[in-house]
């Protein structure tokens, strides 16, 4: 570091990143995803959006308990002057074809993120294109699973889904739902 730089600080969180729970039972990655689902309801209340949401990007602190990092890209809410990027595989189609941004793009985003940790495969692929192929269904069948798991995957199926009317305004319903989920394998 060159002296007199500016330089960004921040704590050391050794557990990993939410990958290594891709595919696993829910109850080992709830509350990392609700963790995930307070941060961005924060920042979005905050005016602004991450644009960035993966695995990845979110750091655990133990098995239970997440936080959000990499703001390279994160902007205000309907900036018009664009920096591009960010991972195509968890963009909304509006942030693929180059929409200012907005909220949804963020709740789509953490949608694939769950879709992901559920399944522990991408909804779309790794590139997917403005014209999705439909999305697969998502395993309701868990052998202890619950209403509130039920209602999980259905979220994460509607906000995935073509129609974006069906998709949550904010991450207020997922926070919801993820603390039901909670509450039912504590």
């Amino acid at each position: 570091m060159v002296c007199g730089s500016p330089a960004l600080v921040s704590e050391y969180l050794s557990a990993g990143d939410l990958v290594s729970l891709c595919g696993t039972h829910p109850r080992h990655w709830a509350g990392a995803a609700r963790d995930l689902a307070a941060a961005l309801d924060h920042i979005h209340n905050q005016g602004m959006v991450h644009l960035d949401v993966k695995p990845r990007n979110v750091l655990l602190r133990n098995s239970q308990r997440a936080s959000l990092v990499d703001f390279a890209l994160a902007e205000p809410l309907n900036c018009q002057t664009l920096k591009g990027g960010g991972t195509p595989a968890y963009q909304s189609p509006g942030q693929r074809r180059g929409e200012a941004p907005v909220v949804a793009d963020d709740v789509y985003a953490f949608a694939t993120l769950l879709y992901e940790l559920i399944t522990g495969c991408l909804p779309f692929g790794v590139s997917p294109s403005l014209a999705c192929p439909g999305l697969p269904a998502l395993p309701l069948g868990l052998s202890d699973s619950s209403l509130a798991f039920s209602e999980l995957a259905e979220l994460v199926h509607a906000t995935l889904g073509p129609d974006p009317g069906c998709r949550p305004k904010s991450m207020y319903v997922f926070l919801d739902v993820l603390e039901s989920v909670i509450a039912f394998w504590r």
